[in-house]
């Protein structure tokens, strides 16, 4: 009966038997662990740590426990952690090299937090360059307008005056005109030159001997006042450009006269006061805030999107690599239905927020998206938590075509706790937000890379302190109480652009309410403001422009004894024409 039996074959059988099991009970557990680690360093950049994983048979799965991705751009915190990850495998296509996994279970996710020891697995500076520190409890809003009356004396000793510097320059011009035309006039025919004319006329003019000594002395008088009328045409011709000139230099010496009142116009619009600076509180108290979230948001989405598709250069679908010679290769067969390699038809998540727990689904998570066919889907909700009444966020990410990707969410936040939120630092006038009940709708959608998000929040029961500092006059004392009074207002915030060039408008109903209480003040004190700078500005150009007022005087003396040459010569000129009866 037994010699069918081959004991030395049981023998064998048996050890083998045993390897595996062996094999399987103290090996397989910790190979997952490390394959699990090793490759999901090697997708994050940053070290990925599990606790433990383990691996059952019945049905296949894998439960892994206390799952830390380290945040590649903050090695000593966590981007997330997970407590508890359960999962059970399609045993079947995994012989096709395809992990499908239909139901996975994720229990107490939480996101940025802090490890005992850094994850980093790069030299620091080295790879991608980390965005700006965006942390809310370290940085403050921008500070809040002082409303102080600038100082006129150091503004004028600060702001460079081109009423100055165009005076400066047009002295130079009116002394190089001055000195370049009295060179002139030191070569033109002057009251000398015409005195020597008339002596000769008279000595001509003398009682001629004889008929032959009236008719030369009638040629000689005739030269002589072709000589005069060449020197009066010389002197005309002087007289023309010299007007031309000075009234091009006079014309640049009126348009000096406005040039003050443009520097005051230009340092007032340095130096606004108007209640227009008021004209967008939501940005300055909330834009430090609604910046933060944006650039981590982006920040994120862009490190999770390369996950959504395997595509390849001009959105073609990666093709497998070529084997090197002589290694094998895995063939793949036609499928009747084809499928990625990595699929989860449904994750349900639990996140713990420091306002307690959500829970949510993930549907149709895979890397290839345009193979599923299907777009990721998700939703998150929570009700009657610690400082929130119910939070509510829905989304899908289709990238089936990665040349016309659309991303979407929308998320509602009811009835938020907002508590001792700092909204400004400034030393004239600190504003926190003590207390408030916050309200959010947003609507988000990426068309490819276009971005366009809307978001409103309303603030109820709303406490703002302005605790005093340093600094501050009757403006900010008038702001202390205008706020204080607040206990309602809305910010609207929208966002467009691309994921790298954004632009970000916020209003809010505060601008109207801010404005409306300390316009009148502002006016005032912009009034007294100008009239201050006024008189500065024009006393400092008082005393340049009376100068060169002074040189433009120089000008007309100029002028003054061209026309007196003139008026001498043609004296003498018509002196000679009557003396010869006008006839030559």
């Amino acid at each position: 009966m037994t010699k069918w039996l081959r004991w030395h074959g049981l023998i064998v059988f048996g050890i083998v038997s045993i390897s595996l099991l062996f094999f399987w009970f103290l090996l397989a557990d910790w190979l997952v662990k490390r394959a699990i680690e090793k490759s999901g360093t090697r997708v994050v950049g940053a070290r990925v740590e599990l606790a433990d994983a383990d691996i059952h048979l019945f049905p296949l799965g894998i439960t892994l426990k206390t799952l830390q991705v380290t945040n590649p751009d903050n090695p000593m915190s966590n981007g997330v952690e997970a407590e508890w990850i359960d999962f059970s495998l399609d045993s079947l296509k995994l012989l096709k090299r395809k992990v499908i996994i239909n139901t996975m279970v994720m229990e107490g996710v939480r996101f940025n937090t802090p490890r005992k020891t850094s994850g980093a697995v790069i030299p620091q500076g080295i790879g991608e360059e980390p965005p700006e520190n965006t942390d809310d409890t370290g940085s403050a809003a921008p500070g809040f307008p002082s409303f102080q009356l600038p100082d006129i004396q150091e503004i004028l000793a600060r702001e460079k005056l081109e009423s100055l510097d165009r005076i400066k320059q047009l002295e130079g011009e009116i002394d190089a005109v001055k000195t370049d035309w009295e060179k002139r006039l030191a070569k033109a025919p002057d009251q000398k030159t015409f005195e020597q004319y008339q002596t000769r006329a008279k000595k001509l003019q003398k009682d001629p001997k004889g008929i032959s000594g009236a008719l030369a002395t009638a040629k000689d008088l005739k030269k002589l006042q072709k000589d005069v009328s060449k020197d009066l045409k010389q002197l005309k011709d002087i007289q023309k450009d010299f007007t031309r000139d000075a009234n091009t230099l006079k014309k640049k010496f009126l348009e000096l006269k406005s040039l003050p009142q443009q520097d005051i116009h230009r340092i007032l619009n340095t130096y606004n006061l108007s209640a227009d600076g008021l004209g967008n509180v939501a940005q300055l108290l909330f834009g430090d805030k609604i910046g933060s979230t944006t650039r981590k948001t982006i920040f994120w989405y862009e490190k999770i999107k390369p996950l959504l598709t395997k595509v390849g250069p001009g959105g073609k679908q990666d093709t497998a690599e070529k084997p090197d010679r002589g290694k094998g290769v895995y063939v793949h067969f036609k499928e009747t239905e084809p499928l990625p390699g990595l699929v989860v038809r449904e994750a349900r998540v639990s996140l713990i927020i420091p306002a307690g727990e959500i829970k949510g689904k993930i549907r149709q998570v895979t890397t290839d998206q345009p193979m599923l066919g299907i777009p990721l889907e998700f939703h998150f909700s929570g009700d009657k938590l610690e400082d929130i009444q119910s939070i509510n966020i829905t989304g899908v990410l289709d990238h089936i075509d990665p040349n016309n990707s659309k991303d979407q969410m929308v998320a509602t936040i009811q009835q938020y706790h907002v508590k001792d939120l700092k909204l400004s630092d400034s030393d004239h006038l600190p504003i926190t937000l003590k207390n408030g009940l916050a309200s959010l709708n947003l609507t988000a959608v990426l068309h490819e890379d276009n971005l366009e998000a809307d978001a409103q929040v309303i603030m109820d029961a709303a406490v703002l302190e302005t605790g005093k500092k340093t600094g501050g006059n009757h403006l900010t004392e008038i702001l202390r109480t205008t706020l204080a009074d607040i206990s309602k207002f809305s910010v609207n915030t929208k966002v467009t652009g691309s994921l790298d060039n954004y632009k970000v408008k916020m209003t809010s109903d505060l601008d109207k309410v801010l404005k409306d209480a300390v316009g009148r003040q502002i006016n005032n004190l912009t009034n007294e403001f100008q009239d201050k700078l006024r008189a500065g500005i024009l006393n400092k150009v008082r005393g340049p422009m009376a100068d060169t007022a002074g040189s433009m005087s120089a000008l007309d003396n100029i002028n003054q004894e061209i026309s007196s040459r003139l008026g001498f010569g043609n004296d003498v000129l018509n002196n000679l024409l009557k003396g010869l009866g006008g006839k030559f």
